[in-house]
């Protein structure tokens, strides 16, 4: 029996809707709702790992590499991360979760927590768009 656990997990716009596709640019919100007991589980990281639809890792991080304060359990809680803009080119993806003692044992897993899709006018390839400029002379 663990003394945190993960209730919800899903994406969101800024106006704060459920999304599950988005456009290449849009500002996405990654919201994770737990339950825990904090008298068994007073501290913790979260850590996400973002997966294309290959298995190719685009991104990992957690609370603890970004050298954040640990996260203090409460009974019932939201964490939000914001990414803006999300610049992936288009595509599926997922993010996996994890709710983390500090020594990194897992409290909570979510594989495949949340899958979405990425669309664009832009036929890029790779995994990111990135924010550039083209200067061409007139021939």
């Amino acid at each position: 029996d663990s003394p945190a656990h993960w209730t919800d997990i899903c994406l969101l716009n800024e106006q704060g809707e459920r999304i599950e596709k988005f456009r290449t640019g849009d500002t996405v919100i990654l919201q994770l709702t737990y339950d825990a007991d904090p008298d068994r589980a007073e501290e913790a990281l979260i850590g996400l790992a973002l997966y294309r639809a290959d298995k190719a890792l685009c991104y990992g991080t957690n609370t603890q590499r970004e050298r954040l304060k640990p996260v203090r359990l409460q009974a019932h809680g939201v964490i939000r991360c914001t990414f803006a803009p999300m610049n992936l080119i288009a595509g599926t993806y997922w993010f996996d979760v994890g709710l983390r003692r500090m020594d990194m044992f897992a409290y909570d897993y979510a594989a495949q927590a949340v899958r979405f899709t990425v669309y664009n006018t832009i036929d890029e390839t790779g995994v990111t768009r990135l924010e550039h400029t083209w200067e061409i002379p007139d021939a």
